[in-house]
């Protein structure tokens, strides 16, 4: 057994840097002028989930950015992730200028509600997700997003499986954690001054 993305106790793991991937991506936000920085998603006591959350709120910290907890938004479980979430932000006395999704599920719904809101991406709201294993090009505009080398992981977590069947399996669990590639897309708008 090799688990991908999740804990099990005694069994080797393939791993992303999830917290490190986030921090990448609410970096790029900040770096194109966004102060004001939603982020929503679902289920933030997973593991992987929450290292997604502490890169969110790292990244904000590291750039003199304070946190701000209504923008914020765990929609738990919820069956359109991203929908409600983007609506909450929107209705923020102060709105965000950008919406972090926690991923491309989340970015789904973040663009069918700021679409019902006559709100349009970039131009209005800028948004980033992180994944990179949905059809984020086939968002319009597409989708900026921090991706996951997903062929590379499958790879391994493979390659693991039959060692173990070859060798038996080790003593020592092993991890394999893999870093995320920032995919430049068309849903950013650099809002910074002139």
């Amino acid at each position: 057994v090799v688990a991908i993305e999740t804990g099990f106790d005694g069994v080797d793991r393939i791993c992303v840097e999830n917290q490190k991937g986030m921090y990448q991506a609410v970096d790029n936000l900040i770096r194109n002028g966004h102060r004001k920085i939603g982020f929503v998603g679902y289920e933030f006591h997973h593991p992987s989930l929450l290292d997604r959350v502490n890169g969110y709120k790292k990244a904000l910290s590291d750039n003199g950015i304070e946190f701000c907890a209504a923008y914020l938004v765990d929609e738990g479980n919820s069956t359109t992730p991203g929908y409600a979430g983007a609506l909450k932000l929107m209705d923020c006395q102060d709105p965000p200028t950008a919406i972090q999704c926690m991923n491309e599920y989340c970015a789904k719904g973040v663009y069918t509600a700021l679409m019902e809101r006559g709100l349009k991406i970039p131009e209005h709201v800028s948004v980033s997700g992180f994944d990179g294993l949905r059809d984020f090009k086939l968002y319009s505009p597409t989708l900026t997003t921090a991706a996951i080398p997903l062929k590379e992981m499958a790879t391994a977590a493979v390659e693991l499986v039959l060692n173990n069947i070859a060798d038996g399996n080790p003593e020592v669990v092993r991890t394999i954690t893999f870093p995320t590639t920032l995919r430049a897309g068309e849903s950013v708008k650099n809002i910074m001054p002139l």
